[in-house]
């Protein structure tokens, strides 16, 4: 009796063994838990990760800032109006690019080769 064909394993090997081929849909990527109702082997997110990347990310940010009027209030007792102008002041822009510097080992995912398999692998 072989191997089930769903049976996946890793190997810290470049390449898979003898009769059994790498799964491509997960080379370079972070593997996480299927959530309820999600769709099995879907991939997101960017390209695959090489070796020892250090991917970088930037944010996008915008706001806006309401002030109002004020013065200064004078010695004399007096004020002075007009200092800081009442308004709103918007503001946008782009953070400077960071890394997740996340730890993380890179393994070759591989699954057995089935009958009539026409993975390069396979042959």
């Amino acid at each position: 009796m072989g191997v089930p064909q769903y049976v996946v394993t890793f190997y810290e090997a470049a390449n898979c063994p003898t009769g059994w081929k790498p799964t491509l849909s997960t080379a370079g990527r972070f593997i996480i838990g299927l959530p309820a109702d999600g769709t099995p082997e879907a991939a997101f997110g960017g390209d695959p990760l090489s070796v020892a990347e250090n991917r970088t990310h930037t944010h996008q940010f915008s706001g806006q800032l309401s002030v109002p009027s004020t013065g200064v209030g004078l010695a004399s007792g007096c004020c002075a109006e007009g200092f800081g102008a009442p308004g709103s002041y918007g503001f946008s822009g782009v953070t400077g690019a960071s890394g997740a510097d996340l730890p993380y080992v890179i393994v070759t995912q591989c699954q057995p080769c089935v009958a009539g398999d026409q993975d390069p692998a396979c042959q």
